[in-house]
């Protein structure tokens, strides 16, 4: 067992902040991928199911709402069927 006096330990922690922040200041593409999917899975790993099914609804809708109404009912009758489209049309008022 090896003790570090808390001045070493203390030296050792300041050079890996160094060398996090000697990082280049433009990263390039594949840095921001990453780091963006890292966060990503950051943000899954921490919620629950039911803020997971929100934000799920929240991502969907919001893609749908960007589409017309034959590119959606199209989109349901390729990937289900017929059945499924008229099960999910809004009622006649």
């Amino acid at each position: 067992m090896t003790y570090n006096d808390p001045c070493t330990i203390a030296l050792q922690e300041d050079k890996k902040l160094m060398a996090i922040h000697s990082q280049p200041a433009s990263p390039n593409a594949d840095d921001l991928s990453s780091l963006v999917e890292n966060y990503a899975w950051h943000i899954i790993d921490g919620l629950d199911h039911k803020s997971a099914d929100q934000m799920l609804f929240d991502l969907l809708t919001r893609e749908y709402e960007k589409m017309t109404w034959d590119e959606v009912t199209e989109e349901i009758v390729d990937l289900y069927d017929e059945d499924t489209l008229i099960d999910l049309l809004p009622d006649a008022k």
